[in-house]
């Protein structure tokens, strides 16, 4: 994928009402918003499902994408499953390294809670964790890891970190 003036080019197969991008799934706009870039096929403007305002269109390109028609396969890595063990409210972020993942980002966790986020074929690269007072927690962080087990964990001093829980 190659982006071009907020929107990617891809190589996919037509045919389908929602095809499959690594993880993401599009769905035919009515309307595009703006030129289409002069790579695009044709006039034909797709948009990413869950992800408002995103154009994507069809173009000549060496990725390979399946097009699917039902469901989707089944992620090869488990979900990230994050618990808050503060005695506060945290907003978690998670990266990834894989292409094509997109970060998730400012996801809220009560206290005493756990979170769970899916991302299919997507490393792990960091686990970030705010306090709900602003306080930035220490990361987890990695080159690109398949670990999905995390907590936010209070440090001696009153701060907070992210850690990895082994099992």
């Amino acid at each position: 994928m190659l982006r071009h003036q907020n929107r990617w080019r891809l190589q996919l197969h037509k045919g389908s009402t929602s095809c499959l991008i690594l993880t993401y799934s599009i769905t035919p706009l009515q309307v595009s918003v703006g030129t289409v870039p002069e790579n695009c096929l044709d006039n034909c403007i797709y948009s990413r499902d869950g992800k408002p305002g995103s154009e994507y269109c069809f173009a000549s390109g060496q990725q390979k994408v399946q097009c699917l028609t039902a469901t989707l396969p089944q992620p090869l890595y488990p979900d990230v499953y994050i618990v808050n063990s503060l005695c506060t409210s945290v907003t978690v972020s998670v990266h990834y390294a894989s292409f094509g993942c997109s970060y998730d980002d400012d996801k809220g966790i009560a206290p005493g809670l756990s979170i769970s986020l899916s991302r299919g074929i997507c490393l792990v690269t960091g686990v970030y964790a705010t306090k709900a007072d602003g306080t930035v927690c220490g990361s987890y962080g990695s080159s690109g890891t398949s670990y999905s087990n995390y907590a936010v964990i209070t440090v001696p001093g009153g701060g907070c970190m992210v850690t990895r829980i082994v099992t």
